[in-house]
């Protein structure tokens, strides 16, 4: 899967990604891979919006396995201790976003300047930076071998008057979508970025190397299916746009 659709300054920037048989790998700007610790993504504050960022578990976290934010330390134990930001992986991806996010809301140790989110899928967790007006950049890194990333980091905002909007759409895929090569999701807004994932209809993760842009005029995301491994019917995409 091909992405675009993250701002850095003022420009979109394109995603690489690779397909392996079970996991995408996706690297953005910015994003940058040491031994053995990962910067996988950054709050970043620049003019015109409201940071963000996106944890995701692709598997249940590894045992032990630590995510920082901004100098603050998560870590994953036998027992979860949300008031000092410790975490259970517990037995799926979904376990570990929900015992993560309960620790990032959590914490009590110091005051932390986002509000943690879960996302539609349950499999990961959104940052929102809580004061638009805030500048500065969060580094977030994880020692995760392969579970975790931040495939999308989206940039914030120093403009106190500026307004975060984002939403959350559920899309069916039909066949006649794909006997015409495209599928067009309309969005209220333009678009700065987005997080897409799919399943089958039952439930089951679905990897595709369709091309995903923004488009205008009208604004929507567009999935133009070009790819070896294409969306197929009824398949379900979750789709999170933020401008």
């Amino acid at each position: 899967m091909r992405q675009d659709g993250i701002l850095t300054d003022g420009r979109a920037a394109k995603a690489s990604v690779t397909v392996t048989d079970e996991i995408p790998v996706i690297t953005t700007p910015g994003a940058q891979h040491i031994r053995e610790k990962v910067t996988v993504g950054t709050l970043v504050g620049t003019p015109g919006g409201m940071a963000a960022a996106y944890i995701d578990f692709n598997a249940a976290g590894e045992a032990g396995m630590t995510i920082t934010i901004g100098g603050v330390v998560y870590t994953e134990a036998d027992t979860a201790d949300a008031e000092n930001g410790v975490w259970t992986n517990g037995a799926s991806a979904a376990s570990s976003a929900t015992s993560l996010l309960a620790a990032l809301n959590g914490d009590t140790r110091a005051t932390v300047p986002f509000t943690a989110v879960a996302d539609e899928t349950g499999d990961g967790v959104w940052l929102f930076w809580d004061s638009v007006g805030d500048e500065g950049n969060v580094e977030i890194t994880t020692d995760s071998e392969a579970n975790c990333t931040v495939p999308e980091a989206a940039v914030g905002g120093a403009d106190t008057a500026a307004k975060h909007i984002m939403t959350n759409i559920v899309h069916t895929v039909t066949a006649q979508e794909l006997l015409s090569g495209t599928i067009d999701i309309p969005i209220a807004f333009t678009p700065v970025g987005f997080q897409i994932t799919a399943t089958s209809a039952t439930g089951a993760p679905v990897y595709f190397t369709d091309l995903v842009t923004i488009e205008e005029d009208p604004d929507r995301v567009r999935i133009t299916t070009d790819g070896g491994t294409n969306l197929a019917d009824t398949n379900i995409v979750y789709l999170t746009v933020w401008g």
